[in-house]
């Protein structure tokens, strides 16, 4: 009988995928947004010229020497099918980017949302073992991209994020309630990426760009023209961002491979 996914090795995920050990990413960028053909598009670039597409919606290649992965996901389910794999294969950090509404005045557009914390109303991050308590991000990555945002000179806030994958549930008065509990925003992916890192063994990290101020209230679907171009110009300095912790937060040994119990 052939083992079920629950069971799968390295070993297993290298010959489904046909991932050489040789190139599975020492750092995927999991990145949540509905529009995936322009961001494989510019992430094939970045990436490049030796492209490996072991998914649909997944990258592997270099930059700086170092192996990456790049994989454009919309929602829990999709984070966890891509961050899960690389996990089990060795990957060491987790970076997850997107986009986020806003749950404070204090955050902004035109800011980097480092995630230092992520509480999960969703799913597939309860499948993983965490259901109540905050899931905390690597600490040396939180503080290297503090570090690194003040270097540059960049807005940035650190906090607390919600993560849901039912946003067309959300109201005002929910909105608030998370805010009550100090959340600075809610998105779709953090909570996923997270807890499927933690569960195996993974340094993970968010940095996120304010789409929306919920507070306000605005939503997705009223993105106008300013608030796009200022997008545009944070899309980019979280880009920089997730590689250069892509690039010298990986640790000199490569990762251990997680083995099923």
């Amino acid at each position: 009988m052939s083992p079920l996914f629950g069971d799968f090795t390295a070993k297993d995920w290298s010959e489904v995928f046909s991932i050489p050990s040789a190139a599975v990413p020492q750092a995927l960028i999991v990145h949540g947004e509905v529009g995936h053909e322009h961001n494989l598009a510019r992430w094939a670039e970045i990436l490049g010229p030796n492209i490996l597409r072991p998914q649909w919606n997944m990258l592997l290649g270099e930059y700086d020497d170092k192996k990456l992965g790049f994989a454009n996901v919309l929602g829990g389910p999709m984070a966890a099918m891509a961050a899960h794999p690389c996990c089990v294969m060795g990957t060491e950090l987790m970076i997850q980017t997107g986009y986020f509404g806003g749950l404070s005045q204090s955050v902004d557009y035109g800011q980097v949302f480092i995630v230092d914390r992520v509480k999960a109303s969703c799913g597939t991050a309860t499948c993983y073992g965490f259901e109540e308590d905050y899931i905390e991000a690597d600490e040396e990555l939180v503080q290297a991209a503090r570090t690194y945002c003040e270097s540059k000179g960049w807005p940035y806030v650190v906090g607390a994020l919600r993560s849901t994958d039912a946003i067309f549930l959300e109201t005002i008065d929910l909105a608030r309630a998370w805010a009550d509990e100090g959340q600075l925003g809610v998105d779709m992916e953090t909570s996923t990426t997270f807890s499927v890192a933690r569960h195996l063994g993974r340094r993970p990290i968010a940095l996120l760009n304010l789409s929306d101020h919920m507070l306000r209230g605005e939503h997705y679907f009223e993105y106008k023209s300013q608030r796009q171009e200022l997008g545009k110009e944070i899309d980019r300095r979280i880009r920089e961002l997730a590689l250069h912790l892509a690039t010298t937060q990986i640790a000199d040994e490569p990762a251990q491979v997680f083995e099923p119990a």
